[in-house]
């Protein structure tokens, strides 16, 4: 009986993994931004949450040019990771021109928009 259930799982998994083949890099590039765009909301959060602990404390804190630079570089690098993924997203969905001149023989010019 064990084996039956094994056959079939490995049958039905392997015909699924078999089907899907190559990954497009459209679909990678877009996967890429918004794994970029998640991170960096995560830091962004992180630093929200941190920032308004800190000052809450309620006592000296001889560290705070520490903590204040710790919170600016979660926030800076979040919004570099945001905008860098949004840009990737944006930039695999959009097309792309390219232009090409020919002189000698066969002179001519070329463009090429593709998606």
């Amino acid at each position: 009986m064990k084996s039956a259930v094994v056959t079939t799982l490995i049958l039905l998994l392997a015909s699924s993994a078999f089907a899907q083949g190559a990954p497009d890099s459209t679909t990678e590039q877009i996967h890429r931004g918004t794994r970029k765009i998640g991170i960096g909301l995560g830091l962004v959060g992180a630093a929200l949450l941190i920032g308004p602990r800190n000052e809450r404390a309620g006592r000296p804190n001889p560290h705070q040019e520490v903590d204040d630079a710790l919170v600016a570089g979660l926030a800076g690098t979040g919004t570099v990771l945001i905008a860098w993924g949004a840009w990737q997203r944006w930039h695999a969905v959009s097309p792309q021109t390219t232009f090409g001149v020919t002189l000698g023989h066969r002179t001519g010019i070329q463009f090429v928009r593709r998606w």
